[in-house]
């Protein structure tokens, strides 16, 4: 073939037949597939289930189920295929699902509860009898899916898991969880480690958003926790290992609260609690006693109570409410001591004219004294709400608002004898003679 313009468009005639059979293909095989999205629901709790597994007979496609529930999974062939849903704790469910071509089919799945029948063939009659699940092990099944499917090394905890709390403080609640150890300031859970990393080097965060102390933390970077309350979270999440999101800071790891949300559940849910709070020092309910402040009585035996709504008003739209109050006294009362020639030094010789002569850790003598006369009552108050709505499908606006308040009441009163000189001999394991000087101390706040 000789002729160039012949050539020429006998290419292009080929490859506009490619291209046509091409498409042809491509469409065929985008009309002959469609897909599958629904919500995952958990009758016995009332809610939808997160990172639930969903995969479907002889594909290789697999998703995991959100926060709220929703899932999706695409080009999957027309026709009847087997949809099969794992959760921690429950059997593996199936269900059948026809599939149009080019269509989104809405399937939303409810879990059978466990050793449930799954068809008239398999029911067994039985003589009546009840089976109750607990609030905090139905809490503690959907943490540990979620750290089954985590993407690092996460332990994750319903708030739910340990009980109520009776004073509402999130300190007393993590103080329960491996690998975190309390710091405690006048009573209370403030600072927080983990493996022996100092409290600095644990950033915490409330729904991913990095969290501020309000208390005496100062230039430091660690989050003291005693104003913030545990009746708005709905678990806790401890990451181990780190991810690209990771503040650089957390070198053993990091704690994130997750708040609840309205799309947790599919109807209204409202809880309470009300609990006495006290000390087994101070057990009477009928009288008042002094203190903690100067001149004043009290009672010592107190009130507290807890509130939350968890209330979705439609698919796209709900909101939560809690708040808390207790007040709780604590005795603060106490001695200490300091002996010398253990913690406290003295003179290498016995020289008498110092008055500390010289000892040995076997054989100490007292060297400080003190006693401390004190009471403190906490007043906490908190209130949370978030507010949620779906503008889309897949997408989720949420706004929320937290206050707490910590309050401490307290007088200390502190003597403290000093034993400025003791002559050698004159002490044993039970006495110490000399000469002492001492002075009170008082203090309010």
């Amino acid at each position: 073939m000789n002729n160039p313009n012949l050539l020429r468009s006998t290419c292009v005639r080929l490859l506009l037949a490619t291209v046509f059979l091409l498409s042809s293909v491509f469409l065929r095989a985008q009309g002959a597939t469609g897909a599958i999205e629904g919500r995952i629901f958990d009758p016995r709790r009332g809610e939808y289930l997160p990172k639930a597994r969903v995969t479907i007979d002889g594909l290789k496609e697999e998703t995991l189920s959100d926060n709220t529930g929703q899932y999706r999974i695409a080009n999957v062939p027309a026709g009847a295929v087997t949809v099969r849903i794992f959760y921690t704790g429950r059997a593996i469910q199936t269900e059948q699902v026809t599939v149009l071509a080019g269509k989104t089919v809405q399937r939303d799945i409810t879990m059978v509860a466990p050793g449930a029948p799954t068809s008239s063939a398999d029911t067994v009659k039985l003589d009546a009898f009840v089976v109750a699940s607990s609030k905090q092990m139905d809490g503690a099944a959907l943490a540990i899916n979620e750290q089954r499917f985590a993407k690092n090394i996460v332990n994750v905890v319903s708030a739910d898991e340990f009980g109520t709390i009776a004073d509402g403080s999130i300190g007393e609640f993590m103080k329960f969880l491996p690998g975190i150890t309390s710091d405690y300031t006048g009573g209370d859970a403030r600072r927080f480690s983990i493996n022996g990393a100092p409290a600095g080097n644990v950033p915490i965060s409330m729904g991913g958003f990095d969290m501020a102390s309000a208390a005496g933390a100062g230039t430091g970077r660690q989050v003291e926790l005693d104003q913030v309350s545990i009746n708005n979270v709905s678990r806790i999440e401890i990451n181990r290992s780190p991810l690209p999101d990771t503040s650089g800071s957390a070198l053993a790891g990091s704690v994130n609260l997750v708040p609840r949300s309205a799309f947790d559940r599919s109807e209204p849910s409202f809880n309470y609690s009300v609990s006495w709070l006290m000390k087994d020092a101070e057990r009477s309910f009928g009288r008042e006693s002094p203190g903690p402040g100067w001149g004043e009585s009290t009672y010592k035996i107190h009130p507290g109570f807890d509130v939350s709504a968890v209330v979705p008003v439609t698919k796209t739209f709900g909101f939560t409410v809690s708040a808390g109050y207790s007040l709780q006294y604590t005795p603060q009362s106490n001695t200490a001591m300091q002996w010398r020639g253990t913690a406290a030094a003295t003179n290498v010789a016995a020289d008498v004219t110092t008055g500390l002569p010289a000892t040995t850790p076997s054989n100490p003598y007292l060297g400080v004294f003190s006693w401390r006369d004190s009471g403190k009552h906490t007043t906490r108050h908190s209130f949370a709400t978030t507010v949620d709505w779906k503008p889309f499908q897949y997408d989720r606006l949420s706004f929320g608002f937290s206050y707490g308040m910590l309050r401490e009441h307290f007088a200390t009163r502190t003597q403290t004898f000093t034993i400025n000189r003791v002559m050698p001999g004159n002490w044993g394991a039970d006495h110490t003679w000399g000469q002492f000087s001492t002075f009170p101390t008082t203090g309010t706040a």
